[in-house]
């Protein structure tokens, strides 16, 4: 009977530490830590808007499955213009994509009634990836003075700027503004 129990116990282990996993890289690569250390180039940023993601956050799949799929060929996706800046203060939070979901995902904030604006960044800056926001984020919520608040589909990523005017300046900006140099 003990004999039993203990080989059932040694199995039971074994299905749980089989059955577990530890992902290390994950999707961090969405966030921009992966290209943590490398050099780039400023880019436009380019965020796309699901429309036919319904108020749960679901279309086919999560809010951001659903946007992944989200490109200018696509006719349900509408592009969002967004500042080509680098803001020195970003904050992480917890909340739902929007007022139905019953999901709460991590965010980066921006919050420009605070801070104040970003500082613009010239198209073709050359950049530093310094750090990505600790919570994994892949939604961002912007708020701007005399524009509604948008909670937008994109990863945040830190970066040092390595030429021009505001050389050195080190903030958070959109992660696909990023072109990695030799990529």
């Amino acid at each position: 009977m003990i004999k039993n129990i203990l080989i059932l116990s040694i199995l039971t282990t074994l299905i749980f530490a089989a059955c577990s996993t530890s992902d290390s890289s994950g999707s961090a690569s969405s966030s921009g830590t992966s290209i943590q250390g490398k050099t780039g180039t400023f880019q436009e940023p380019k965020i796309y808007i699901n429309k036919l993601i319904t108020g749960d956050g679901n279309a086919a799949g999560s809010a951001s499955e659903a946007q992944s799929k989200c490109d200018d060929t696509v006719s349900h996706c509408i592009r969002k213009k967004v500042p080509h800046s680098i803001w020195t203060t970003m904050t992480e939070s917890v909340r739902a994509y929007n007022t139905e979901s019953q999901r709460k995902e991590p965010f980066c904030e921006i919050n420009e009634h605070k801070e104040g604006p970003g500082t613009p960044v010239e198209i073709g800056t050359k950049v530093e990836v310094i750090g990505g926001p600790t919570n994994d984020c892949k939604h961002t919520m912007l708020m701007r003075p005399g524009s509604p608040l948008s909670k937008l589909p994109a990863a945040l990523v830190k970066i040092k700027i390595l030429e021009g005017e505001n050389k050195g300046l080190e903030g958070w900006t959109w992660s696909n503004a990023i072109a990695v140099d030799g990529q």
